[in-house]
């Protein structure tokens, strides 16, 4: 199955036991694919994640039928999954800006804010950019990275801060010429991906940290396995990182011999490399898995 008509199905499936919720897990288990890179898929073809998606689509039908129906706001509310009449009401008004009752009172539709379901176009439009992009195969063992951990949305470009507080807490100026660079990894911590949250670790390779204090408690030091990876080459523009790691990512979706797998991926910035400036180009690293 191609990941369009994989998405298409998803999709159907969401829909399909829309009112009574959809777990990330559940869709995971259900068409048998990592929950990692299935929270990524989602977040980029529905632009938010699973959740959210139901929520806003719940409460669209709630807005629907509190105009087109005389259901009582009670029966609206359990009909849309939730347990009781006032935190639907607190969900509708922190959405919508206004009550249950004052929306039917006030019969104006607030079209702008519904949320309806993902078409195959809609679909078709963001796998567009998942047009082919060249990759090399590369087997590396397993080993350690070392730094801090950021846990957040990034709305504010905390990953660009976390790297900088890295830098100085390892004192990378000194032993710079001592590493081969600096690593950027996503993961799913403890199997969760919720909202547009993730868990990120701006570090190095833990092998280079005998000179440093391992012991210090603001360090973190996540293990990485033994695997294959599709490797890209990324630009050293900064700001046009994300969108080249969401093409090569939606390439791979839809590549013929390999399918990636586990919770993570990782950014490799090279020793010698400089943010927007022509020299060195980063690495993206996806693990995979044959088809």
């Amino acid at each position: 199955m191609n990941t369009k008509n994989y998405v298409l199905d998803a999709i159907e499936y969401l829909e399909k036991h829309l009112l009574e919720g959809v777990s990330l897990e559940q869709l995971a288990k259900q068409f048998n694919f990592s929950k990692f890179h299935y929270a990524r898929l989602f977040k980029a073809v529905l632009g938010e994640n699973i959740g959210d998606y139901q929520m806003k689509r719940r409460l669209t039908i709630a807005a629907m039928s509190l105009l087109e129906t005389r259901d009582s706001i009670l029966n609206i509310a359990i009909m849309c999954g939730y347990s009781s009449q006032e935190s639907f009401t607190r969900m509708f008004k922190a959405y919508f800006g206004i009550t249950p009752k004052d929306y039917r009172d006030n019969k104006i539709e607030y079209l702008n804010l519904y949320k309806y379901s993902i078409t195959q176009e809609d679909i078709e439009r963001v796998m567009s950019y998942g047009t082919a992009t060249e990759y090399e195969i590369i087997h590396k063992n397993s080993f350690e990275i070392t730094g801090l951990l950021y846990h957040g949305d990034n709305k504010k470009h905390d990953v660009a801060r976390i790297f900088n507080q890295t830098a100085q807490k390892v004192q990378l100026d000194k032993i710079y010429n001592q590493i081969d660079g600096v690593y950027g990894l996503d993961f799913c911590k403890n199997e969760e991906v919720r909202g547009y949250e993730f868990d990120f670790i701006a570090g190095i390779d833990s092998r280079y940290f005998s000179q440093i204090d391992r012991k210090d408690a603001q360090l973190v030091h996540k293990y990485i396995p033994e695997n294959d990876y599709a490797v890209y080459s990324l630009t050293n523009i900064i700001e046009k990182i994300q969108i080249q790691i969401q093409r090569n990512w939606f390439s791979l979706l839809n590549d013929e011999l390999y399918v990636p797998c586990d919770n993570y991926a990782y950014e490799f910035y090279p020793n010698g490399f400089v943010p927007n400036q022509k020299n060195i180009d980063a690495y993206l690293f996806i693990p995979i898995t044959a088809r």
